[in-house]
């Protein structure tokens, strides 16, 4: 994974090599100079980007935190808690310990999906921190808030073998705005909007 600055001329700032037989498919970064990615054989890999000026960087820690399967998305909380999701359909919290080594605290399996896709982390008006989920059950593309166990929204999009984009926005906890990108088997696209309001307030 290469880091870049954007200028005239694109400078590469951080060459990061996982060292795992995986793929790299997701990341966060938590302005803290903790950089984490999530691979394709279930692997996510912590880099500690401000340790020294070096280019190439190898992970401080590797946490095989969902089996085998694709991590799809990561985040880190407020509280420092990275969460991660993958195919194997379970949402796992692990934190970096004091000595710098990334550490399981718990995976918790999501049975209204069979591929999770997508996280957002939701800050409520009280400052309350939510993890909201995006996944796949069959041909629908599920919304939901797994803790409190509520869900904002299901659509059919035909699966996630389908060609498909998706951006959701969040505001005032709950209130949420959504567009999923649909390709056709004719080479044409689909968008859908959905809203927990009227699109003309």
């Amino acid at each position: 994974v290469i880091w870049f600055r954007m200028e005239d001329i694109p400078l590469p700032l951080h060459i990061m090599t996982l060292g795992t037989p995986g793929i790299p498919l997701s990341f966060a970064y938590d302005y803290k100079q903790s950089f984490y990615i999530g691979d394709s054989r279930g692997n996510l890999a912590y880099f500690d980007i401000g340790q020294s000026e070096r280019n190439e960087r190898t992970p401080i820690s590797v946490l095989k935190a969902h089996a085998k399967e694709h991590v799809t998305a990561v985040t880190v909380m407020q509280s420092g808690i990275i969460v991660s999701v993958g195919n194997d359909g379970c949402m796992h919290q692990s934190k970096v310990t004091n000595n710098g080594q990334l550490q399981r605290l718990v995976s918790i399996p999501v049975p209204a999906t069979t591929g999770l896709k997508h996280i957002w982390n939701v800050t409520q008006s009280n400052g309350q921190e939510d993890v909201i989920l995006g996944g796949f059950y069959g041909n629908d593309y599920v919304v939901m808030d797994n803790i409190n166990g509520y869900e904002f929204v299901r659509i059919p999009t035909g699966g996630r073998q389908k060609r498909q984009d998706f951006h959701i926005g969040f505001s005032n906890g709950c209130s949420h705005a959504m567009a999923i990108c649909t390709g056709q088997k004719d080479g044409s696209n689909i968008i859908e909007f959905h809203s927990s309001h009227s699109f003309d307030e």
